[in-house]
């Protein structure tokens, strides 16, 4: 599969899950084996079932939530996205209770694909800032 294809189906998930709020995109996008690994979130389990409740945990927090893709790198099977978000905590995430304040983060996602679906994901964004700018601490694990 080309690069081009495979940036093209990470900016397809950033559209169709952060920015349409359509949680049923990972069964298309991710394969059965999936996993992530993101220190930031724990809690995810392997598979498009974890993705599909990450999606709705977050979009439920922050329903007005936009995702920018800054840029993309490919190369073979790997893709890496830089992005940034920008939102409203209007719903409870985990055990923090919606603090209805504006906030932004950003982070770097390296994806691998096989045969036009992501296999694995690892992630760093700011979480540390983000709970700072909600006025909380590290509520999410």
């Amino acid at each position: 599969m080309s690069t081009e294809r495979n940036k093209a189906i990470l900016r397809r998930f950033f559209d169709e899950a952060w920015n349409r709020k359509n949680a049923e995109i990972a069964d298309e996008l991710f394969a059965a084996e999936y996993v992530l690994s993101d220190p930031g979130n724990l809690w995810i389990t392997k598979g498009p079932v974890g993705v599909r409740q990450m999606i709705q945990a977050y979009n439920g927090a922050f329903p007005d939530a936009h995702f920018t893709i800054e840029e993309q790198i490919a190369e073979g099977d790997w893709v890496v996205t830089r992005w940034k978000v920008q939102s409203t905590h209007r719903g409870a995430l985990l055990d923090l209770g919606a603090t209805n304040r504006r906030s932004g983060t950003a982070g770097i996602l390296f994806s691998q694909l096989k045969d036009g679906k992501i296999i694995r994901e690892w992630t760093q964004w700011n979480k540390e800032g983000l709970m700072s700018q909600l006025g909380a601490g590290d509520a999410t694990r």
